[in-house]
């Protein structure tokens, strides 16, 4: 297998992007599947729910190709204009291009060989990126890492390699990796703990967004093992509902409650009508990082703030 040469600057989504005035921090971001089926990506199919018919039908390679212009232009309007620019604010992001894995075998089952395969070649780009960066951008800084779905599966399989090991070089760097939109397992690791509290730094986090009312045995029998999770609103296991203003429908507050059976954040809209958008949906998996754009960039500054609070070093301005 050809090794993905991150040297040249079109491998690079976001290379060293930041709106914020003194970064004192890397934001190393892995975006969510993009290569995904037709019919999803120009909206004519929004229910995530069912979406195995489709998979079995479809042939598309089973990973990307980093010359995919159709793939890499979705890429940079959902996730690098979008999650990236959001990211921007607290640091420099680097958010490599990489071979993943086609939409459609996820929906045929994580322990189909296909899918291994894939995500192999999938994690060994992002692995190739990451210790370019860290050799060539770096530079002794601290970082987040971040991801989303296949994101933050691909940096699961990061972290297992470079930062489970107590006597990891990476690990003293590492303010907190963010892994929303993946069922992350307390086994997973055996050394680097998950964060339920919101100033915690070192470890890991993660959630993912189900309709109340549906049926969130639905999503752990889909991806075949149920995770840990929080409820961003607080960045707790706190079951207390929270309630903020719908992002997309400021007139139609959202409730969002962290329920501890199944480690998922359950969202329901009070007040109002319920967005058309999320009539007949319950997998909510879309909206993990958007429902939370402020509450993630407070966060990851108090986190920051935390992790040089410790280390006696600048303050976030």
């Amino acid at each position: 297998m050809k090794e993905t040469d991150y040297s040249d600057i079109k491998n690079w989504g976001l290379c060293g992007y930041t709106s914020a005035q003194n970064p004192l921090v890397d934001i190393f971001y892995v975006h969510p599947t993009t290569y995904i089926f037709e019919e999803y990506m120009n909206g004519t199919i929004r229910d995530m729910d069912n979406l195995r018919e489709l998979a079995e039908k479809d042939r598309s390679p089973a990973n990307a190709s980093l010359d995919d212009e159709k793939t890499n232009h979705y890429t940079d309007n959902v996730c690098m204009s979008v999650q990236g620019a959001l990211y921007g604010q607290v640091g420099r992001v680097f958010a490599p291009r990489y071979r993943q894995t086609h939409m459609r075998l996820f929906y045929l089952g994580f322990d189909r060989p296909e899918l291994i395969a894939a995500n192999a070649i999938a994690v060994a780009d992002i692995t190739t990126a990451f210790l370019h960066y860290m050799k060539y951008d770096n530079q002794g800084r601290p970082f987040i890492l971040v991801g989303h779905s296949q994101g933050s599966n691909m940096l699961l399989h990061l972290m297992q390699r470079f930062f489970d090991d107590p006597k990891s070089g990476y690990r003293e760097l590492l303010v907190a990796a963010y892994l929303p939109g993946f069922p992350i397992q307390e086994t997973d690791f055996k050394n680097i703990p998950f964060m339920d509290q919101p100033n915690q730094t070192g470890g890991y986090l993660s959630w993912n967004c189900y309709k109340e009312g549906g049926y969130p045995e639905h999503f752990v029998d889909y991806v075949g093992k149920k995770g840990q999770g929080l409820n961003p609103m607080t960045f707790t296991q706190n079951p207390d509902s929270v309630t903020k203003a719908h992002p997309f429908k400021k007139k139609v507050p959202l409730t969002f409650r962290y329920d501890p059976p199944s480690s998922l954040v359950m969202v329901s809209a009070t007040g109002g009508k319920e967005p058309r958008r999320f009539q007949g949906i319950y997998n909510l998996h879309p909206y993990d990082i958007s429902f939370f754009k402020e509450e993630i960039v407070n966060n990851m500054q108090l986190r920051i703030q935390t992790y040089q609070n410790k280390r006696g070093l600048p303050h976030v301005e």
